[in-house]
């Protein structure tokens, strides 16, 4: 996990925290449930959420920001990351 975070960090400057949200959007877990599991509240995670699409330059549906992260993580590693709080 911690290489698909410094891929994220580095190809779209995200911050770690966005990164690690990002992981867990891509794995398909819905907002609240990867808020939870990253012990954050809700609103913090659709914060996170904003600056992401921010940062992919993503203005519509949050699968498509998905998507693009997805991509990036399969140019360079084959597999999307699995899902950790690491």
């Amino acid at each position: 996990m911690n290489e698909s975070i410094k891929l994220l960090r580095s190809h779209f400057g995200l911050t770690r925290a966005e990164a690690r949200l990002a992981l867990h959007l891509v794995a398909g877990e819905t907002l609240r449930c990867a808020a939870v599991k990253l012990s954050i509240t809700y609103e913090t995670a659709r914060s996170q959420l904003k600056s992401i699409f921010k940062k992919t330059r993503t203005h519509r549906q949050a699968e498509r920001a998905m998507e693009t992260l997805r991509e990036s993580l399969m140019r360079e590693h084959g597999n999307p990351a699995k899902t950790s709080s690491q």
